[in-house]
């Protein structure tokens, strides 16, 4: 086992751009450069030529949007599949923290073990718990998911500015700790091994700059370049005095070797092992202290240790008894668990889905926007945050001024003078309890006793008690009497478990903007 420090950017790490890919693609769905980059990485992995058949059969680089009927099957499979994991994705980071969702994305696509099973893959697998860490961080700071993906999108743009690569053993003591001389200064160990002596990079290049760091006053000496090849270039004008500039700094450069030869000559404590080529004892990064290696005796070479045997497969058959035996060993339910909804009268004609209204999901895209603003986590620029949950749930464009007036009618109304005064306030509050302490609703006969649920949309206190809210963004006044053996429930489920009683309850209805108490 090993720990690597200072390995690199942690954005170098094939699994790391994948993911960072994905979650671009994601948060830019009107963008299809961060779509196109996805799907030709590591994740899906296509190629130029199925990018043009399917641009060629009317396909669009919105993962949003429907396949198009002419697509061939084997791509229809295949963009099908790459776009289903981008709206897994979205919707994870749409209804979990940021943490949680980005795990989540991270476990159902396999990438740690993925990574760990390659070549470096402690240093991969580490390097995407590293920056699994860094969203933790992002979260803490109170950052919103599309904050962090954008965070990231900055050290893939600026790697110097990007976190380094560690491995899975990072913070044990009993593994090799891989570094470079800059991260070993100050730190010492019992064995130190001096590896990869001929890394000759100063000896090879020329200063490309220099920095007068000495006299009254400093300055900067640098030649104009241009690129020729892959690495070369070729030198268009020079300073004046560039050849006294040149082989001044290249003699800073040499005391800077020396002094990192210094540092990594005295980290060993017991024992320091220096690696060098036969034959090439001129040139190397260790190459002044070869003088010094004659009398040293060379390091005996061993068997490499066999490895060791993995444990064998559990029985998972036997695993299945076990636990089909402990199921059966739990005995029968002893308790019925049921909905308030259950009770409810049956729906009246012109009730349910043939009654007029924008449908499930703009009500639950309203009642979020209301719990929002009550808990006070909207962002400050409300109409493009509202703009973006309208697009996301696939709703018409025109419906965001209607959750845009319905919010501005509850924060005009009574209720919203009465919640900022008030000093208890609880959204979406989850209630249970025996039914025997909600009396009053039909229930379906059975052996076991009973206990009620729901979930109240809002409830905050009043004088001598509480107010029981809920939302409805269909319907009108005249429905109420339906609505009022639910709130009744609720506020006898609320009255059981707090003892303390439900003064007023009622019925925002959002639209319209109307209250409706019961």
């Amino acid at each position: 086992p090993y720990d690597l420090s200072g390995g690199g950017p942690v954005t170098e790490v094939p699994e790391v751009r994948a993911l960072i890919d994905l979650l671009q693609a994601v948060h830019r769905p009107d963008h299809p450069l961060p779509l196109l980059s996805f799907l030709r990485g590591l994740l899906v992995g296509m190629g130029d030529d199925e990018l043009y058949a399917f641009s060629r059969a009317g396909g669009a680089f919105d993962y949003r949007r429907p396949l198009p009927a002419a697509t061939p099957a084997v791509l229809r499979e295949r963009f099908g599949q790459a776009f289903g994991c981008l709206r897994t994705a979205d919707d994870r980071l749409r209804h979990h923290s940021p943490a949680v969702a980005i795990q989540g994305i991270v476990e159902e696509l396999g990438l740690i073990p993925f990574a760990a099973s390659g070549g470096l893959g402690s240093s991969r697998a580490g390097s995407l718990v590293r920056l699994l860490a860094l969203v933790r961080q992002g979260e803490s700071d109170g950052l919103h998911w599309g904050r962090i993906v954008e965070a990231l999108g900055r050290m893939v743009a600026d790697p110097e500015g990007a976190a380094e690569q560690m491995t899975l053993e990072t913070g044990r003591q009993d593994v090799v700790r891989l570094m470079n001389l800059h991260q070993a200064k100050g730190l010492q160990a019992r064995v130190v091994f001096l590896a990869d002596p001929m890394d000759t990079v100063v000896e090879r290049q020329a200063p490309d700059f220099h920095v007068a760091r000495q006299g009254p006053s400093g300055f900067l000496s640098l030649p104009v370049c241009r690129p020729r090849g892959e690495h070369g270039h070729e030198v268009i004008a020079e300073p004046a005095g560039w050849e006294e500039d040149a082989a001044e700094e290249a003699r800073y450069l040499e005391a800077e070797s020396l002094r990192l030869l210094y540092v990594a000559a005295t980290r060993a404590r017991n024992l320091l092992i220096i690696s060098c080529y036969e034959g090439k004892r001129e040139s190397g990064s260790w190459a002044p202290l070869y003088p010094h290696l004659a009398e040293v005796p060379e390091l005996e070479e061993v068997e490499e240790p066999a490895a060791r045997t993995p444990e064998p497969l559990p029985d998972w058959e036997e695993q299945m008894r076990v636990t089909a035996s402990a199921r059966e060993s739990i005995g029968p339910a002893t308790v019925a668990v049921r909905a308030v909804t259950e009770a409810l009268p049956e729906e009246e004609d012109g009730w349910g889905s043939e009654r007029p209204g924008h449908g499930r999901d703009y009500g639950t895209l309203v009642h979020l926007l209301l719990q929002a603003a009550v808990e006070q986590t909207l962002p400050a620029d409300e109409a493009a945050a509202i703009r973006v949950l309208v697009a996301r749930a696939e709703l018409p464009a025109e419906l965001a001024d209607s959750a845009q007036a319905a919010l501005t009618a509850f924060r005009a109304s009574p209720l919203w003078s009465e919640i900022e005064a008030a000093a208890t306030v609880y959204t979406e509050v989850p209630l249970a309890a025996p039914a025997e302490l909600v009396p009053g609703l039909a229930l379906p006969a059975g052996d076991l006793p009973t206990v009620l649920r729901g979930q109240a949309d809002l409830l905050y206190r009043v004088p001598g008690g509480w107010k029981l809210v809920d939302y409805k963004t269909e319907g009108t006044p005249t429905d109420a009497p339906r609505h009022a053996v639910q709130l009744e429930a609720y506020a006898d489920l609320w009255q059981a478990i707090t003892s303390e009683p439900v003064k007023a309850r009622g019925i925002w209805l959002t639209d319209p903007g109307i209250w409706v108490p019961l």
